[in-house]
C-alpha cells in the first residue's frame, strides 16, 4: 500500500502543519479564488478551490485546479498495482508540501479525520490511509495534487481585500474539468467583466499572504 512511501510521511507534515486534533470544522462557504493578471510567483494565473471546512486552529485550505503535471499515480508508486488504474495525470495543487499527495474525491464523505468539505459529495482528502482506500476501491472517482494551499486564520480575506484574487461560486465542473489550458483566462475575463461595474481604489497586490512554499 502506498500509504507507507511518500503519503506516510504526508499525513504526519500535515497533521503537524495544521495543528489538527480532530476532524475539520465547517465556517465557511467554499469558494473559488481567480488569481488576478497582477499576481505573480506560484500563484500567477492560477485558479483555486478553497474548502468552506477550516481546521479547528481555522486554517483555510484548498488545491490549485489548473496547473497539470507529466507525473502519474502510478509513476509517483511504482510498487502500488491499483495506481496504475488512475487514468488522470497528478495536478499541481500548490506550494506546501510539493513532494505530497492529497485528493479530491467525488463521493460520499469517506471516514477520516482530514477530510474536508468542497461541495455536497466533493471532498477534499488529506488523510493518507483514505486516499489509499480510494486508490483501492474507487481510483477515477478523485483527482490527485501534489501539494496544497493553505492559510493562517484571516490571511485569504486580507489577501482578497488587498486585491489579490477574484472570487467565485465552486462548482463541480469547474473543480474536474478536463481541459484546465484556459480555464484561468476564460474566469479572469468574466470576472474582470463583473468588476469593471464596481469602480474601486485598491493598493498594488505584493505577495500572498498564504505562501508557504
Amino acid at each position: 500500500m502506498f500509504v507507507r512511501f511518500s503519503l506516510g510521511f504526508m499525513w504526519g507534515f500535515v497533521a503537524v502543519l495544521l495543528l489538527w486534533p480532530m476532524g475539520a470544522k465547517g465556517q465557511d462557504e467554499s469558494m473559488l479564488l481567480v488569481a488576478t493578471k497582477e499576481l505573480g510567483g506560484h500563484y500567477a494565473q492560477t485558479v483555486i478551490a478553497v474548502s468552506g471546512d477550516t481546521t479547528p486552529r481555522g486554517w483555510r485550505v484548498g488545491v490549485i485546479l489548473n496547473r497539470v503535471t507529466p507525473a502519474t499515480m502510478a509513476r509517483l508508486f511504482p510498487d502500488f498495482a491499483p495506481a496504475t488504474a488512475i487514468k488522470e495525470a497528478v495536478y499541481f495543487g500548490g506550494p506546501m508540501g510539493t513532494n505530497t499527495v492529497v485528493a479530491v474525491y467525488r463521493g460520499t464523505r469517506p471516514e477520516g479525520k482530514a477530510v474536508m468539505a468542497m461541495l455536497e459529495d466533493v471532498h477534499l482528502v488529506l488523510d493518507a490511509s483514505v486516499i489509499d482506500g480510494i486508490v483501492e476501491k474507487t481510483p477515477n472517482d478523485a483527482r490527485y495534487y501534489a501539494g496544497l494551499v493553505a492559510w493562517e486564520p484571516g490571511e485569504l480575506e486580507d489577501e482578497i481585500k488587498q486585491g489579490m484574487w477574484h472570487t467565485k461560486p465552486l462548482t463541480v465542473e469547474v473543480m474536474f474539468r478536463k481541459d484546465v489550458s484556459e480555464l484561468w483566462l476564460e474566469l479572469s475575463a468574466t470576472a474582470r467583466m463583473k468588476s469593471a461595474s464596481w469602480p474601486r481604489s485598491i493598493a498594488a497586490p505584493t505577495a500572498p499572504l498564504g505562501i508557504r512554499g
